[in-house]
């Protein structure tokens, strides 16, 4: 038996309720778990930068929006629940596609 309080709809739901701007940025939740979420971000020519690349920004937001995702699904509908420090590094350039991020707790 899951000890998740919230489900990918009901994150959505919230989202929606909540945050409606915040569905601009087109998220499916794939997977979630526990452990582990897997969120798709739905490729848009708007995210790519000079270069035909993901921009470094949006890149940065599907990382918070994931953990924020996995927060929620823990914690239930909170919406203040914030991110304090946030670290990226760039590895490799990812292609002009969805780009599919995994959190884990």
């Amino acid at each position: 038996m899951s000890k998740l309080s919230m489900n990918a709809d009901q994150i959505h739901a919230f989202l929606e309720h909540s945050f409606p701007r915040a569905t601009r940025f087109p998220t499916k939740i794939e997977s979630i778990s526990e452990e582990k979420i897997h969120i798709r971000l739905i490729y848009d020519d708007r995210f790519l930068r000079p270069g035909g690349t993901i921009s470094g920004p949006i890149l940065m937001t599907l990382a918070d929006t994931t953990i924020f995702y996995h927060i929620l699904a823990h914690i239930g509908p909170e919406a203040m629940a914030v991110t304090s420090s946030l670290n990226i590094d760039f590895l490799r350039r990812p292609k002009a596609d969805d780009i599919i991020a995994i959190g884990t707790m």
